[in-house]
């Protein structure tokens, strides 16, 4: 026997270097989820490096599989667009490609796959083999939506909530300010960071805002509250209910956050609340007064203590009509026509009142006086006059003159026919006073009374704004009351 031997130790050591190295590679692979893959476009092979295998889940020792079972595992709503992918690069003969899309692994669960592949072709142009690496991109997927959700969190905390955000450091210098807060200001943000927050903020209000600012930036931990005003690049103010704290220093450096949400409808209702109550107070007031002063002359003209107490229940129950009308219509306007008609209402039979006028509009203290003048005529006719007979009649008629200005004068007639004679009275009493003396001293206006045989007649005249609608409309056509 005759031979040779040879020393192979350093080529098994190489050997086994290069397995360990393979080992190693795979194990590697296995644990970082990334894996080689080698494609044969003709038979539909699909090779495959342990790393790969696994991301996939394919059992232990997978190397090779069909181009289906790879298509089986991908997920139903990308295999579309990836097929779609892979054909547009064949077709324009790419040598590479990056794709991404989702598995689904035994038991439903879902990864997501990078893959980065090279594609090789023939002298026709056809694909032959697709080599890539694939990479499991779950994490990075979910840290990508974590994200996406983060970000949309915050603009709409931020940039889309219908509140002024702003941050400003300790010195009131704007470093942000979301698209909402520049907006109602008439400003853009990038107008307004870097510019001192005081530009937006009332002159009376800004020491106000610096001892604001100073008290976060002196307590990190409290939430400073205030209300005050800003100023829009337009001029107009607008109320804010601010609330301000610091959330992080940098560098040293004090970082507030400030909220503001716009209160200026509150305050305006605020504002408004307070004139109606002063308005009332004032009403009050004048109503007491009046109260007071009729009395005092319903007991000076009245013969007994059931006579007082009637006369004085009668006029207070006007008042307290009249008070209802202008309740109803808010305090605004009252249509004189409505005034005229409360009045002699209780009084009316078939026939025996007329109204007619065109339509005018009395606002609250012209109706209060034209009211007790109206209810003092009307008691008057019913006791004395016109109305205390079947046959009696009252007319009250009414035009309006313009005088080319602001005012408009209004001239209203009453006039008594068919009552019983009628004799001037030796002394005027309450409600002749009434008549010829409220109208002049509440409205200025002029009243002319006079106790004629046939009947009483009273012409009155006064002003109102015919530019503020107390004075519109055409004529109406005679109007009865029932």
């Amino acid at each position: 026997m005759r031979g040779i031997t040879h020393d192979i130790t350093e080529r098994k050591e190489a050997e086994l270097a290069l397995a360990e190295r393979d080992t190693q590679l795979a194990l590697a692979g296995k644990t970082a989820l990334v894996g080689a893959y080698a494609v044969d476009i003709n038979t539909g092979r699909v090779q495959l490096s342990p790393g790969c295998a696994a991301i996939h889940g394919f059992p232990e020792g997978t190397a090779e599989i069909r181009r289906d079972d790879w298509r089986a595992g991908v997920h139903p709503d990308d295999l579309a667009r990836l097929e779609g992918l892979f054909s547009q690069a064949f077709a324009e003969q790419r040598p590479e490609y990056r794709a991404d899309y989702r598995i689904v692994r035994f038991g439903g669960e879902v990864r997501w796959i990078e893959s980065r592949a090279f594609i090789s072709y023939n002298g026709d142009g056809y694909a032959e083999r697709v080599v890539g690496v694939n990479i499991d991109a779950t994490e990075r997927k979910r840290a990508e939506t974590a994200l996406e959700e983060s970000d949309a969190r915050y603009r709409a905390l931020y940039h889309d909530n219908p509140s002024m955000y702003f941050t400003v450091d300790a010195a009131g210098t704007v470093l942000s300010v979301n698209d909402f807060g520049a907006q109602q200001l008439g400003y853009t943000p990038a107008e307004l960071v870097g510019q001192s927050v005081m530009q937006v903020i009332h002159e009376d209000e800004r020491e106000v805002a610096r001892q604001h600012l100073a008290s976060c930036a002196e307590n990190p931990a409290r939430i400073a509250r205030t209300e005050l005003r800003k100023v829009r690049r337009d001029g107009s103010i607008l109320w804010v209910s601010e609330v301000a704290r610091a959330v992080r220093h940098l560098g040293g450096q004090t970082v507030l956050l400030v909220v503001c949400e716009d209160i200026t409808g509150l305050k305006r209702a605020e504002q408004h609340q307070r004139l109606l109550i002063a308005e009332l107070d004032h009403r009050v007031k004048n109503v007491l007064a009046t109260v007071v002063v009729v009395a005092r002359d319903s007991s000076e003209h009245s013969f007994s203590r059931v006579d007082f107490i009637k006369t004085l229940d009668r006029r207070i129950r006007a008042m307290a009509d009249t008070h209802d009308l202008l309740s109803r219509n808010r305090w605004q306007e009252v249509s004189l026509a409505d005034l005229v008609r409360r009045e002699l209402a209780p009084y009316a039979t078939t026939g025996n009142i007329v109204v007619e006028g065109p339509y005018v509009g009395l606002p609250a203290a012209a109706t209060q006086a034209m009211a007790m003048v109206l209810h003092e005529l009307a008691t008057n006719a019913a006791k004395h006059g016109a109305l205390s007979t079947p046959q009696g009649r009252v007319s009250v008629r009414w035009d309006r003159r313009s005088n080319c200005g602001a005012q408009a004068a209004l001239r209203l007639e009453w006039r008594e026919y068919g009552g019983p004679a009628v004799n001037p009275p030796a002394q005027p009493g309450y409600g002749t006073s009434v008549i010829r003396d409220l109208i002049p001293y509440e409205l200025d206006g002029r009243v002319e009374l006079e106790f004629r045989a046939d009947g009483v007649c009273c012409t009155i005249e006064i002003e109102v704004e015919s530019d503020s609608g107390h004075l519109a409309g055409g004529p109406t056509a005679e109007s009865p009351l029932p």
